[in-house]
């Protein structure tokens, strides 16, 4: 899923999406780059953090005023199944078509970074 993706389908403005490269982008979540190098990561509304799997179904929840991409996420198998194929994608994600990574297409925000 990506940045644009996740906004066209967010009409009522409900994500807001923070590049972990952005200056203080993770810190300001209680994150650190490193972590955020690893997974995607998402914050709801009440402080809850989510990593991986979990953060891509919380931000499609989010994004359509839903509660059902966690809740099926919860059940029993869904979650060992969802993680193993976010561990895949995050694997091959670099090799994957798709946006260019956030400090090429924004390199004045990624000096030193």
């Amino acid at each position: 899923m990506t940045a644009a993706w996740l906004k066209a389908i967010d009409r009522r403005d409900r994500v807001t999406i923070v590049p972990y490269q952005a200056p203080e982008g993770p810190g300001r979540y209680g994150l650190t780059v490193e972590a955020c190098r690893q997974a995607a990561w998402a914050v709801t509304a009440a402080g809850e953090r989510l990593r991986g799997a979990a953060a891509i179904e919380g931000a499609l929840d989010a994004a359509l005023g839903t509660s059902i991409f966690l809740s099926t996420y919860r059940l029993p198998g869904m979650r060992w199944f969802q993680d193993q194929v976010y561990r895949w994608v995050a694997r091959v994600r670099h090799s994957l078509p798709g946006i260019r990574p956030y400090c090429s297409a924004h390199p004045e925000d990624c000096a030193g970074g």
